[in-house]
């Protein structure tokens, strides 16, 4: 009936479709949250941090940029971090 490149095709368009689907929502502001940085879909702001020795530079680096509140990405947790 269906040969198996048809089939191959057809379940590769369907995860592409998904993926970018979960991307699109993913990058959506969510109402009532402070501004920051938009996360990856599944791992967030991670790869932000992997490899610093120095996050309290790059904390610093958030508050200059989106104000004493802002919020970012730890995998699928929204944080909200508030400088002082």
């Amino acid at each position: 009936m269906f040969d198996s490149g048809t089939v191959l095709i057809a379940l590769i368009a369907v995860v592409i479709t998904l993926v970018v689907v979960r991307y699109i929502k993913a990058r959506r502001p969510v109402p009532n949250y402070p501004p920051g940085p938009m996360g990856l879909p599944i791992v967030g702001s991670l790869p932000q941090f992997l490899g610093r020795e120095d996050y309290h530079r790059y904390f610093m680096e958030l508050g200059e940029k989106y104000g004493s509140v802002c919020s970012y990405m730890f995998g699928k947790l929204r944080i909200a971090k508030v400088f002082s």
